[in-house]
């Protein structure tokens, strides 16, 4: 019995991913992963209050639970998007549009 060379699970991913068709699904989910982390360590008080609802390269359109949280993230929102930028997420955004949908 011949061994193939091991490989680790996470350079198998992107390839299941393709061949499953969901990469457009498994990018979603890490900017929103990205997103959370982002607010969560710039702008604490809006943590847990907003999400990603749309994602239109090069804008990045978020909904925020309240007004409050909203005109937070609007006056962090260069800070946010140079986080993302520097996180592996793909794709870029350079324009961060946010609106209030409460819970």
């Amino acid at each position: 019995m011949t061994r193939r060379p091991m490989r680790r699970v996470g350079d198998l991913l992107p390839d299941l991913a393709r061949e499953l068709g969901i990469t457009t699904e498994l990018q979603a989910a890490d900017v929103g992963h990205a997103w959370a982390a982002a607010v969560g360590s710039l702008v604490p008080a809006a943590a847990g209050r907003s999400e990603v609802v749309e994602q239109r390269p090069p804008v990045l359109v978020v909904a925020a639970h309240d007004a409050a949280t909203a005109q937070e993230l609007r006056l962090h929102g260069g800070r946010l998007l140079a986080a993302l930028a520097a996180s592996p997420t793909e794709p870029r955004f350079s324009e961060l549009r946010v609106v209030v949908r409460p819970r």
